[in-house]
């Protein structure tokens, strides 16, 4: 399998000695040669800040995340420590003799390890004030390199221009062994996937792959021109990366170790390969450059019962009715781009960007492979594809005939028609190459069965109804039809706000995850759309009203509510219906979105329930009536309030011992609550409350009591109380 990558951004640069990319964060640290420090969003590809560390190189970089600080190491021999946000120096001090070549921070990030030209190896307590704890000494020269053990902390592994490797236990600052084997200088390490295994890369032009427990190197890379500076091991993909200073990187094979692909980059040496999330950032002596890992897509379908689905490059399946029992059907040299499987499932299909490949699905042996992309099975040995701006179709793996489409872009097809989206429109055809009717747009999706075809764009869903019996009809009778298609074929019902991932479509639901949400659109000539929980993966079908999600290589099964599901249908095709006590809670607030809020009424048990569908109705006066807390009477006061009926907001309010309101709707009613609003203000504490209302009441005498101790109660006894 080749690893895709696409570049998306090169930016002219200083040589870029050190990058590190956070684990959590859409940022990336990049150190330079004339003592730069920078920060990057690497999705973005966009600068964020940068300063000036020190006038010396940067080589090193390491991120303490958990601190939200980088640790800086520089030719001067010292270690820099910044805050990550506005590049801020909190600390610095001097940590070897020589260029500092490597720091490594711990998983639990309680230390750091750093390496020198000074030939020693040491270790640093993080805390309020760093601490050297160790220094191991043992190489003869440059120490280039050094990785923890990933699977026990207390070993790590350092490598040296004296030409070896060696295993150190930190807590004894022993070297417990030493691995030998390179004829020159070692400049790099890094651990494998599976932490047994190690890479290094020297200055004799070669990469080893060793074997941490016994010692031995078990294969060796041959091929760079120069030396090779850097090695990097993807953490998701199969994949070592080595750079060197012939100025390309070279991808090899985890698995079989071989040479898969070659990069040369035309910027001088290269330093640095860092990836995160499928982004990558590298540096050379004259670029930083922004490349993206084409993962690939997660493909699934469902026939026969059995649900077919991909991860990156591997296609599994696995019965409906036996969700454990997974099987491996095949790895792929690449990343497939669709999955097409008949119906009867003996036979699947995949495509890459150019070519399909047909294999049988039991030990998935070649039928037939063919330039052409988009491949659908029209029946369990026909399909069809497209090429070149035709769309092609084979009988029995036999090339057969074609039509011609322009800007042809991608096809669906279902039943007997074909949709094909061109780079400005989507035109249905027959399986003949009849046009039918053409929509005037595109869309990122498109979904379809015999009844229902659904436009999916960025964040809108568009349903459309199709009549198949006016196609059949103008078809039997040879009728002309114009560009727009055959009037009355297709019937727009609806458009709903959201955003589809995955999805299936089953007769008249259609169910689909949007960002972690499940929802499920029930498909009529009133479609109506449902949020029915949360879903963790990708929906791969609907098998015995069971929604079938995958997860990773996991299948699992939610059971989706059809008693409930058919109540909705009958409800909105206003037949009588039962309300089941599983549902009932469900039932009112689906009656509740449809406004239907006197069937909610009718089917509450709830006293909350009925209040707030009372206020929903206006019938305040029920809800006044059920009120018997203090929460409950401010609720109606406030609807009154909107209805402008005063007298009765004021007794709501009187009943809530809400006096702000009640003083001020009082105020604008008969005032007959003035008295007390001051009393009970007074007791909470509310002063200035209580003088308006003693004031509003004429009853100065209290007013001034109100304001004694005051700046202004001079003037206000001499105006009111003399």
């Amino acid at each position: 399998m080749k690893l895709q990558t696409q570049t998306i951004k090169k930016v002219r640069s200083v040589r870029v000695k050190a990058i590190e990319m956070h684990t959590n964060k859409q940022l990336a640290i990049v150190g330079l040669y004339n003592g730069y420090l920078q920060t990057w969003n690497p999705i973005k590809c966009s600068l964020i800040n940068e300063t000036q560390v020190t006038e010396f190189p940067i080589r090193t970089l390491a991120l303490i995340e958990k601190n939200n600080t980088v640790l800086i190491g520089a030719d001067d021999g010292r270690i820099y420590v910044y805050e990550l946000n506005n590049l801020q120096k909190l600390n610095v001090f001097d940590a070897h003799e020589d260029f500092i070549r490597k720091i490594i921070v711990n998983s639990a990030n309680t230390e750091f390890l750093s390496c020198s030209d000074d030939s020693t190896i040491k270790l640093w307590e993080i805390g309020p004030a760093i601490k050297n704890k160790h220094v191991f000494s043992g190489h003869t020269h440059f120490v280039m390199d050094i990785c923890y053990n990933p699977k026990n902390s207390k070993q790590f592994i350092s490598c040296s221009l004296d030409g070896t490797i060696k295993l150190w236990d930190k807590e004894s600052g022993l070297c417990i062994k030493t691995f030998k084997g390179h004829k020159s200088g070692i400049n790099t390490l890094s651990f494998c996937k599976d932490d047994t295994y190690f890479v290094s890369g020297s200055d004799d032009l070669t990469v080893k792959v060793w074997d941490l427990n016994n010692g031995n190197c078990i294969s060796t890379f041959k091929g760079h021109t120069n030396n090779i500076i850097n090695v990097y091991v993807f953490t998701k993909l199969p994949f070592i990366v080595s750079c060197s200073e012939d100025g390309s990187y070279r991808l090899w094979d985890m698995n079989t170790y071989e040479n898969k692909e070659i990069i040369n980059l035309n910027s001088g040496r290269v330093w640095q390969f860092k990836e995160n999330n499928g982004n990558i950032m590298i540096g050379t002596d004259e670029e930083l450059i922004f490349n993206k890992v084409k993962t690939g897509l997660s493909l699934l379908t469902m026939k026969n019962n059995k649900l077919f689905f991909t991860v990156q490059n591997m296609i599994y399946s696995c019965r409906c009715d036996d969700l454990y029992n997974l099987k491996k059907i095949a790895e792929l040299g690449f990343y497939p781009s669709s999955l097409s499987v008949s119906d009867n499932s003996k036979t699947i299909a995949v495509c890459d960007d150019n070519n399909f490949y047909v294999h049988s699905s039991l030990g998935f042996r070649k039928k037939i492979n063919g330039i052409g992309t988009n491949l659908h099975f029209v029946s369990n040995e026909n399909f069809l594809i497209a090429r070149d701006g035709n769309i092609e179709f084979f009988e029995k793996y036999e090339r057969t005939n074609a039509f011609k489409v322009g800007n042809l872009k991608s096809i669906l097809c279902v039943n007997k028609y074909i949709y094909v989206q061109t780079t400005h429109n989507i035109v249905v055809y027959t399986l003949n190459g009849n046009k039918i009717y053409t929509f005037n747009f595109i869309a990122n999706k498109m979904i379809a069965n015999d009844k229902f075809l659904i436009f999916v764009k960025e964040k809108e869903i568009f349903v459309w109804e199709f009549n198949g019996e006016i196609i059949d009809a103008y078809l039997e009778q040879d009728l002309d039809i114009d560009d727009t298609g055959i009037p009355d074929s297709f019937k727009f019902i609806n458009n709903f706000d959201a955003k589809v991932n995955t999805f299936c479509l089953n007769e008249n639901l259609f169910v689909f995850e949007s960002e972690g949400r499940g929802f499920y659109l029930i498909l009529q000539e009133t479609p109506y759309l449902y949020n029915f929980g949360t879903v963790n993966g990708l929906i791969g079908g609907m098998f015995e009203n069971h929604l079938l999600i995958i997860n990773h290589k996991k299948v699992n099964a939610i059971k989706l509510d059809f008693d409930f599901i058919n109540f909705q249908i009958k409800v909105l095709n206003n037949d009588k219906t039962d309300i089941k006590e599983g549902f009932r809670i469900r039932a009112i607030s689906f009656f509740e979105s449809l406004n239907m809020y006197n069937d909610a009424l009718n089917i509450c048990t709830s006293d909350s329930q009925k209040f707030e569908i009372l206020i929903k109705l206006g019938r305040l006066q029920e809800a006044y009536e059920m009120s018997n807390t203090s929460l409950m009477y401010d609720r109606v006061g406030n609807e009154y309030l909107k209805c402008k009926d005063l007298v009765n907001a004021t007794e709501c309010f009187y009943k809530s011992k809400n006096w702000k309101s009640l003083l001020f709707v009082d105020l604008l009613c008969n005032k007959k609550y003035l008295k007390e609003i001051a009393e009970n203000a007074i007791k909470e504490g509310e002063n200035n409350l209580a003088f308006i209302a003693c004031m509003k009441s004429e009853d100065y005498v209290k007013s001034g009591e109100l304001l004694k101790n005051t700046k202004f109660y001079n003037f206000f006894k001499q105006t009111y109380l003399n």
